[in-house]
């Protein structure tokens, strides 16, 4: 089973940086991911001035979800990797394909959509059925991984 997981891993001695303002150029994906990831005002900050930050800067900033040391980068992954596949398939599918054809949205877009997609696509998989019978009896879900 692939799993494309969403989350990013850095080493601690990763270092991250949009450096085309000091050769006199356009950073053009990261002027538009980057305020959508960390907000307008670092996001300005960093494209006018080409700064380099360390990988805990990035995690503060939310750039990576976690830093480790590099020699513990692989197992860190697996692990993540791990918790996420002992989740319902069909839920994670569907729940991936929500957030990337909303990303960018408004908020109240978002709202709409989310409560839209919670009751014609979620509520009517077998694996919520299951999610909350599990819940409610008080054990580990048997999700269909289908």
């Amino acid at each position: 089973m692939g799993v494309n997981v969403e989350t990013d891993f850095a080493a601690e001695t990763a270092q991250f940086a949009q450096p085309e303002i000091k050769l006199g150029q356009f950073a053009p994906v990261g002027v538009i991911l980057l305020p959508y990831l960390i907000g307008y005002r670092k996001a300005a900050e960093l494209l006018f001035t080409g700064a380099t930050i360390d990988a805990r800067q990035a995690e503060a900033l939310g750039l990576v979800n976690r830093v480790v040391p590099e020699q513990q980068l692989s197992d860190a992954v697996q692990e993540l990797l791990s918790h996420i596949t002992a989740q319902s398939q069909a839920i994670l599918r569907l729940t991936k394909s929500f957030l990337r054809r909303t990303r960018g949205l408004d908020f109240e877009a978002l709202l709409k959509q989310s409560e839209n997609f919670f009751f014609d696509a979620i509520v009517r998989t077998e694996d919520s059925k299951e999610g909350i019978y599990a819940f409610l009896e008080k054990r580990p879900p048997r999700w269909s991984h289908v």
